[in-house]
């Protein structure tokens, strides 16, 4: 009896030696949410916000509101989900509308209070919620990634995303948030090469649907050098493509 347990635990320690990868404990799931809320108070006087005339002091307001924003991020081993959302609204109704119609604009825009924010008086459960980031980031190149024979290590990042890695000052070159990819490649140790595709427009079956603008995009590409402790080089390329009618949102300063 104990010679036929012994045999069987052999034969168990053997098949565990044996297992492929694929039977081995998958990573822990791992959720993680951050964010804040604040409420704010604004008094001013002469701000000429709205009638830019600044010989005119008797134009004042007094307000209040409350900002949330919150991301959620869900990773399992190397593979990241995120999701970032925000609530922006004045304490009562400033623009002419209803809290659930506002929308993000101007100041004078319809449907947004000063700054763009959105009304919030009576019945505010359908209020609004702006998606900001919703984007997924996994391994693109190196061991278990989307490209297993790339002997280098890189990640890969697609969704709605804000423009952060292309250079080291932000708002330089690109500032905001952008629906593309985004990718990472670690060449060597002290060279990393990285790459921006934003995409603006989408023409689809173009001009047969009546739209008048081309598939405009934007492209950045970077070479992020370290020689040594203390020193950083990282030239940029940066490459827009903008055919027909494009909107002034796609090209403004350093958009």
């Amino acid at each position: 009896m104990r010679r036929g347990l012994t045999v069987a635990f052999a034969v168990i320690a053997l098949l565990g030696v044996l297992a492929p990868p694929v039977f081995a404990q998958a990573p822990a799931p791992k959720v993680t949410i951050e964010g804040f809320i604040d409420q704010t108070t604004t008094a001013e006087q002469n701000m000429s916000i709205y009638d830019t005339d600044v010989t005119r002091s008797k134009d004042s307001e007094w307000y209040g509101r409350e900002r949330g924003r919150f991301q959620i991020t869900g990773e399992v081993g190397k593979v990241k989900g995120v999701f970032l959302f925000e609530h922006d609204a004045n304490f009562g109704t400033s623009s002419g509308r209803s809290y659930a119609d506002a929308q993000e604009g101007s100041p004078t825009g319809a449907g947004a209070g000063p700054f763009g924010r959105g009304d919030g008086s009576l019945n505010t459960e359908f209020g609004r919620l702006e998606i900001v980031w919703l984007y997924t980031e996994f391994p693109l190149t190196g061991p278990g990634s989307l490209l297993p024979f790339v002997p280098v290590n890189g990640t890969l990042r697609a969704g709605f995303q804000p423009f952060e890695n292309d250079t080291y000052k932000l708002g330089v070159l690109a500032f905001g948030n952008y629906g593309g990819l985004h990718s990472e490649i670690d060449l060597m140790p002290g060279l990393r090469f990285t790459w921006t595709y934003a995409q603006m427009d989408s023409s689809l079956t173009g001009r047969t649907d009546g739209f008048i603008r081309s598939d405009n995009f934007a492209t950045i590409f970077s070479l992020e050098l370290s020689p040594y402790k203390g020193l950083d080089v990282k030239p940029v390329y940066a490459y827009l493509h903008a055919g027909g009618i494009v909107s002034s949102g796609d090209h403004g300063p350093r958009q």
